[in-house]
């Protein structure tokens, strides 16, 4: 089973955390995957397609080092 702010690695330099999907029986609001791809001393956040408060401070935060990047929502 998958929650909100899990990670799947697609390699040593990319991870997608995972959304969720709309659940208006229990008033969960639906959000975005998030495809994130370190590139040197760039991270690049790609499609999100949220504009929630708590997911924007998730993206300014500092990752950990490697390729998990931390769980951070």
């Amino acid at each position: 089973m998958t929650a909100l702010g899990d990670l799947i690695e697609i390699d040593d330099r990319t991870v997608l955390v995972l959304g969720q999907e709309l659940d208006l029986a229990h008033d969960q609001p639906d959000v975005a995957n998030a495809l994130v791809h370190r590139a040197g001393d760039t991270l690049m956040l790609v499609d999100t397609g949220v504009t929630r408060p708590s997911v924007r401070r998730c993206g300014r935060r500092p990752t950990a080092s490697g390729p998990g990047l931390g769980r951070c929502c």
